[in-house]
């Protein structure tokens, strides 16, 4: 069995030809050289080529995963989280702009981006009938289109608790914080 190994009590790789033959890979060579015996020579360049070969990979890997790593770092504070949304307008009739107001862990306050719905989000059975006489945008903008009698519909508004996961990446499984409204259609 040949290999490639890191010895104990040695600051260098060992190639290992049989359990009972180890050849010290790495400071050989110039040891080589210097008795001008190039078929050892060559052994260790030989040797030092297989050990190598064999950390490449994993050092392609090790670099390939902290360069992914990278690619999402995100400036903002990673303890800054969302605790809740108010929605405003509270209430609105006919149509409304609704916007996501986000209050922080830090006690700022911003709008945020939030994932629009008629119903609570990530529900398999409604709370209540999905309205099919209000229209409402990804942006929040909700009209009526048409109902009987004076309809209220309830529009949630819901975010990640953490303000770096995008809304394309929320899913049922991330912790989410909604806001409601009412529009009344007359």
């Amino acid at each position: 069995m040949s290999g490639c190994a890191f010895l104990p009590g040695q600051s260098r790789f060992t190639f290992l030809k049989r359990p009972s033959e180890r050849t010290p890979v790495f400071g050989m060579c110039s040891a080589a050289r210097q008795t001008g015996n190039s078929a050892k020579n060559e052994q260790h360049l030989q040797a030092m080529e297989v050990c190598m070969s064999r950390l490449a990979l994993p050092a392609i890997f090790v670099l390939a995963t902290l360069a992914m790593s990278c690619g999402g770092v995100s400036t903002s504070d990673p303890s800054r989280t969302l605790v809740s949304i108010q929605v405003t307008p509270s209430a609105a009739t006919g149509q409304a702009q609704f916007t996501a107001i986000g209050t922080f862990s830090d006690g700022s306050k911003a709008p945020v981006t939030a994932l629009w719905t008629l119903n609570p989000p990530f529900t398999l059975t409604p709370a209540t009938p999905v309205p099919g006489w209000i229209s409402l945008s990804s942006t929040g903008k909700a009209q009526c289109t048409g109902a009987a009698g004076n309809p209220i519909a309830g529009i949630w508004a819901t975010a990640p608790v953490d303000p770096r996961i995008p809304i394309s990446k929320m899913t049922m499984n991330t912790k989410n914080v909604s806001g409601t409204a009412q529009l009344t259609c007359s």
